[in-house]
């Protein structure tokens, strides 16, 4: 499975429209500053734009592999400069290349099954420092981009 097979599901998973308008509003492919200084890129955003569901912000790690699974528990400081801001942090993933309990406590896991992406480990909330204007131009940037034509068709969905 390919990450823009998984990023079809994560587009298809939040983004439902309900009386009020959108749920969800999705940011893909996120840098974690604006400007040349960046150093990170976070698959995806999605933030909860429900007051009644706390207007929470849920960061998204795409991993296709085992051994892309394991360079990511490898360097901590790819996820750092993200959950820092995030109220919820996933990995999203293949069956088989998350395994047990050997990713951090406080990381969810989202599970590949068919055409569809199943909650495995729920993801504590953390304790996010406000969004600095930087990290906002970012999320607004990728959120205004374009997103390429939906594969969501090629997954039977």
């Amino acid at each position: 499975m390919t990450e823009a097979e998984i990023l079809a599901l994560l587009r298809a998973r939040y983004t439902t429209h309900n009386g009020n308008g959108p749920r969800w509003a999705l940011a893909v492919h996120v840098r974690d500053r604006a400007g040349f200084d960046a150093t990170r890129t976070l698959d995806a955003v999605a933030m909860d734009t429900w007051p009644s569901s706390g207007l929470a912000l849920h960061g998204f790690e795409i991993k296709t592999s085992r051994g892309d699974w394991r360079r990511e528990l490898a360097n901590p400081a790819k996820s750092a400069a993200f959950t820092r801001f995030l109220d919820y942090f996933w990995i999203v993933a293949p069956w088989g290349v998350v395994r047990g309990d050997e990713k951090p406590q406080s990381w969810g896991v989202l599970e590949v099954r068919g055409s569809r992406l199943v909650q495995v480990v729920r993801a504590s909330r953390l304790q996010p420092e406000p969004v600095d204007r930087s990290f906002l131009a970012c999320l607004l940037r990728a959120a205004t981009a374009r997103p390429p034509p939906s594969s969501a068709a090629q997954l039977g969905s």
